[in-house]
């Protein structure tokens, strides 16, 4: 190779060294651990979370919830799988290469852009530095590997393209540029905020570039229109079902909450903090990222790095640099929506706007990050010029080192991913080896149910807390080797699910015998205990979960280590699907009848007088009475022995009372905690719904007494109108018993049931244990169940009334099909977006092409020996027009 060439490529090495060096430092500081974090997409097992991730129903985590951001992690995942199959079991070489690749075209674009606006080579590679050694890149794109760093890449290219679209410059060449660049960025749009945020930058780029290049309206009008479809179309296809499939159930930011976010994360930032991209929100959290935080957070060096760069914006508008007024009004427009009184004044006007930037900060800083990379060098060129006459260039070069040294530090002394963070007593880190789970994992993953969508369940429940030995912040390894977990609070599809996954670490239900059938019907197969948890409060709640799944006999202990016990699921199969047969008619009640109570003065206990009134009564306080009384159920009569799981009490509504609370004591001597209350007003009437926590329900028969606490200031008199016992359509005991179904799963979003073959045609109940969506979709011989048999079924799951499983040909159906219907809409959409994208590449390449095709046949004819020399053989006529049209007339003349 020579040397002229290697000049050529000069910039090219050193990016690649000191991305490199850097990289290096970084992951030697870390331990040369991985780097896993709780907001970090970056998975353990690529390949397994390309099938997890490929639709729009997120089955990895608790009981599914619809997420249609699915898609371009799955992007994300398929760049990464070539690496992992290539390194194996080593995960640290292909995030080591996928980081070195990320920084390298990130230093790279930004050089070419460097090189457009006219900044020398010194000063191209000086910006390209200073855009990925930030404040901003540092903590909002390194600190946590978020997807944004896609986007944050290709940014700078997508921005050269628009730049020389407007300027007419080999159009074709700079729209696939665009193109190729869009799509790159597309991990980064499982937050649609990045995409809008994108198109905000490129069309205020694209604006006022048009005007200081002084374009009609013409050209003006074709610049919009070309920047719009290399940026919009490929995209329509898979952003119009998100925009126009709308699930009640999918939990939003409402605008209310938007703007409480907007001014908590704003009230820091001023003009001067937006200039030095110390204006961060990480930065003024009580968590401490950083040891150098104290650096970015003063207000002296703020105030003097602000000014400094607000005399580069003067230079350049002083001396009249064109090509820095498009990133000068990037940075006029992005730090207007940013400030606390302009951007919540416009972003009032302008609703969906407050909802994608609530930390504007972060959404839009890597636009003003990305104009200050530029305009600072292309100042201190300015500036260097002007002192080379008197001999004083060194001050431009201390300006230089000044700036680097204090936004770029981080960079130079591996510090860009945190070490050490600091959360009240507690010290995490971002990189991790989670050696320990690894067998646990493997173990899982042989697991053939697994594959067919068996969860394993994780105690203790946590936020994003895992592991104080490994000093490891994150959300659940499991789950980033693409194991369906139930592990979090936090990710449910609507809000009624919470109270089931509470429940399902209720130390009652832990205890109940019927627990490990419970768990299997909701396809649980494997129990984690966590023992290096973080939070010391859940050290007792520990210790009674392993000691109660210890002693019970279906569980059978696999693994146990320092940091976990891994329990398996024995003589029980574990399963998504379960088929219930009513036995008894459903929405059963029993009414307590007053009519037995009345007289009698041992059941109302407290001096609490009964005076009956039609169907209802009304209790009375004696003198010294309190609020507090109870039910004797022994002087009650029952007509049947049923289970019920709610107790409904409607008393009237003048009486003034703020709320009731009831619990009650079973004849066997066990005692009932508070139990669960909804209140809802009808006409006159309050309702208390109480629901019984017990797996099985309770049996009237069964209960001593019901203690009755009624929450006022002063005793009054209390009208109860009623006081029964319900069962909702499918009771816990109705669950328990139900018959478990064989399934295949063929995709996250598809299943295939096999029914068994003693139905006999009668009527049942199917219930599938995955998160309540009405876009789940029954079929039996092709024929959809009706909606209306489509309910909730024990508090969160999917159930259908099913009477008929009869095909055309009156013969009964074997199996039945459930599909997440939305699926299909994305699906389609993707399918649109691909074409375009395929379409767009075609019209931009044609010309390409056609000398393509028109070498082959070139190199064809000439392996043709023909015995008549003045044979022609020309290429179709309907191709001869193109040949043409790129090379003229006489295209075929050298035939």
């Amino acid at each position: 190779m020579s040397v002229k060439y290697l000049r050529k490529i000069d910039y090219v090495i050193f990016f690649l060294a000191f991305s490199t060096a850097v990289l290096s430092v970084q992951y030697m500081k870390g331990g040369f651990k991985l780097i896993i974090f709780h907001d970090s997409p970056y998975p353990i097992d690529p390949i397994s979370m390309v099938s997890k991730f490929s639709s729009i129903w997120r089955d990895i985590a608790n009981f599914g919830f619809y997420d249609p951001t699915g898609v371009p992690l799955t992007f994300l995942y398929l760049l990464i799988s070539p690496l992992q199959l290539l390194f194996g079991d080593n995960v640290l070489i292909p995030q080591f290469l996928f980081l070195l690749t990320i920084f390298n075209i990130a230093l790279l674009s930004m050089y070419f852009l460097s090189k457009e606006i006219g900044l020398s080579k010194k000063n191209a590679i000086l910006s390209s530095i200073l855009y990925i050694a930030n404040p901003y890149s540092i903590f909002y794109v390194w600190r946590i590997l978020n997807t944004n760093l896609f986007l944050y890449a290709v940014a700078p290219s997508i921005i050269l393209s628009i730049l020389k679209i407007v300027d007419c410059e080999n159009v074709k060449k700079y729209c696939l540029l665009l193109l190729i660049g869009a799509v790159f960025a597309f991990p980064a749009f499982a937050n649609p905020a990045w995409y809008v945020s994108l198109l905000i930058v490129s069309f205020v780029i694209s604006l006022s570039w048009s005007v200081i290049r002084r374009l009609n309206l013409k050209l003006l009008m074709r610049t919009l229109l070309t920047v719009s479809v290399f940026l919009i179309l490929p995209f329509i296809g898979y952003f119009s079902p998100i925009l126009f499939f709308q699930n009640p159930f999918t939990i939003s930011s409402s605008i209310e909450s938007a703007m409480m976010f907007f001014k908590f994360n704003t009230q820091h930032i001023n003009l001067l903090r937006i200039f030095s991209l110390t204006n961060l929100s990480p930065l003024y959290e009580e968590v401490k990222w950083y040891p150098f935080e104290e650096v970015y957070r003063s207000d002296v060096l703020s105030m003097v790095f602000g000014v400094f760069v607000g005399c580069i914006i003067a230079i350049l508008l002083f001396t009249k640099e064109q090509k820095s007024y498009p990133f000068i009004v990037t940075i006029i427009t992005l730090s207007a929506l940013s400030l606390p009184t302009t951007g919540l004044f416009i972003m009032e006007k302008i609703p969906w706007l407050l909802l994608a930037f609530r930390d504007p900060s972060h959404k839009l800083g890597w636009g003003i990050a990305l104009s200050l990379a530029l305009l600072i060098p292309l100042g201190l060129q300015k500036v260097k010029l002007v002192l080379l006459k008197k001999k004083l260039s060194i001050v431009a070069f201390l300006l230089a080192l000044i700036l680097l040294s204090y936004w770029s530090f981080p960079i130079f002394t591996g510090q860009f991913v945190p070490l050490d963070v600091k959360n009240g007593n507690l010290n995490f880190s971002a990189f991790g080896l989670p050696n320990e789970y690894m067998e646990a994992i493997s173990y899982i993953k042989q697991d053939e149910d697994t594959q067919n969508g068996a969860r394993v369940l994780i105690y203790p429940f946590a936020s994003i807390l895992w592991s104080s030995t490994e000093g490891y912040w994150g959300n659940d390894i499991l789950r980033f080797s693409g194991i369906s977990t139930i592990s979090t609070l936090a990710h449910v599809n609507f809000r009624g699910e919470e109270e089931v996954l509470l429940n399902l670490q209720d130390q009652r239900i832990i205890n109940d015998l019927n627990y490990v059938n419970y768990i299997s019907r909701l396809g649980i197969k494997y129990i984690l205990v966590r023992k290096d948890f973080c939070e010391n409060y859940l050290q007792p709640s520990v210790r009674f979960i392993i000691e109660s799944l210890s002693n019970k006999s279906n569980l059978m202990k696999i693994i146990e280590n320092n940091c976990y016990i891994l329990f398996k699921v024995i003589n029980q199969k574990s399963t998504l699907f379960s088929l219930i047969i009513p036995s008894e008619p459903l929405n059963k009640s029993f009414k307590v009848n007053f009519d037995e109570l009345e007289g009698v003065s041992t059941p109302i206990f407290f001096n609490w007088s009964l005076e009956k009134r039609g169907s209802a009564v009304i209790l009375r306080p004696l003198d010294g009475a309190t609020n507090y009384t109870w039910i004797d159920m022994n002087y009650l009569s029952f007509n049947d022995d049923s289970y019920y799981d709610f107790i409904r009490v409607e008393i009237s509504n003048s009486t003034g009372i703020t709320n009731v609370v009831l619990s009650f004591r079973s004849k066997e001597g066990e005692s009932g905690f508070i139990l669960p209350c909804t209140i809802s007003l009808e006409n006159e009437t309050v309702v208390y719904l109480f629901k019984i926590n017990k797996l099985e329900g309770i049996r009237p028969s069964d209960l001593n007494r019901i203690f009755i606490n009624f929450n006022f200031k002063t005793p009054q008199s209390v009208f109860v109108k009623s006081f029964e016992f319900l069962n909702t359509k499918l009771s816990f005991r109705d669950f328990l018993t139900s018959l478990s179904l064989s399934y295949k799963k063929l995709s996250s979003t598809q299943y295939i049931v096999n029914l068994p073959s003693n139905i006999n045609k009668k009527p049942f109940y199917l219930i599938f244990s995955e998160s309540y969506d009405p876009g789940w979709k029954v079929y039996i011989s092709g024929q959809q169940i009706p909606e209306e048999n489509h309910f909730i079924a024990i508090g969160f799951a999917n159930g259908w009334y099913i009477n008929n499983v009869e095909n055309k040909d009156h013969k009964e159906s074997s199996e039945i099909l459930i599909e997440y219907a939305p699926q299909k809409w994305f699906c389609d959409g993707l399918v649109v977006s691909l074409l375009i994208f395929t379409g767009c590449v075609l019209y931009l390449a044609k010309e390409t092409l056609y000398r393509l095709v028109f070498k082959i046949y070139k190199l064809k004819l000439a392996s043709i020996k023909s015995p008549k020399k003045r044979i022609a053989y020309l290429p179709p006529l309907h191709m001869t027009f193109c040949y043409k049209k790129i090379y003229g007339k006489h295209a075929f003349n050298s035939i």
